[in-house]
């Protein structure tokens, strides 16, 4: 199922989801001056399935915030600034504030079932490291050992 979003609920939602791009990216097909949508803004849509919350309400946005910064704790930040833009690589409280009213059509998953979800991956991911670790480890113990004489 395709990812769908509404901005229309945002407060000041024309402002806050659209930017001006400060330099060309021509591998977008952007040029610097051209009006593109917030990377905020793409990023949080995107989020809502990290965090498993398909809307920011006044009510969950505390949630919402809080599971999108332990997810970019184990995983890394979910932002992209675009080039000439400057700011934190973590979304932030206020920008998650600045997008009440963002809807798309995620379902909601409980703390406890949003928790699971997200320390198996992290535990997946982490195995994985190990795994690699470890035959990098062995075939590095199947190569002969050069001795070098020091004359």
């Amino acid at each position: 199922m395709a990812l769908t979003y509404e901005l229309g609920k945002i407060a000041n939602w024309d402002e806050v989801c659209n930017i001006v791009a400060v330099a060309d990216e021509p591998m977008r097909g952007i040029k610097a001056g051209d009006r593109v949508q917030n990377p905020v803004t793409t990023s949080l849509i995107y989020a809502t399935m990290a965090v498993g919350l398909g809307e920011i309400t006044e009510e969950n946005c505390e949630q919402f915030y809080g599971r999108l910064a332990v997810y970019e704790k184990l995983f890394g930040a979910f932002m992209y600034r675009p080039q000439g833009h400057e700011g934190p690589e973590a979304l932030t409280a206020e920008e998650v504030i600045q997008h009440i009213g963002l809807r798309t059509n995620v379902g909601p998953e409980t703390d406890a079932k949003w928790a699971k979800r997200i320390t198996t991956h992290a535990l997946s991911d982490e195995r994985q490291h190990f795994g690699r670790a470890k035959r990098r480890l062995e075939e590095a113990a199947q190569k002969p050992i050069e001795v070098h004489k020091i004359a």
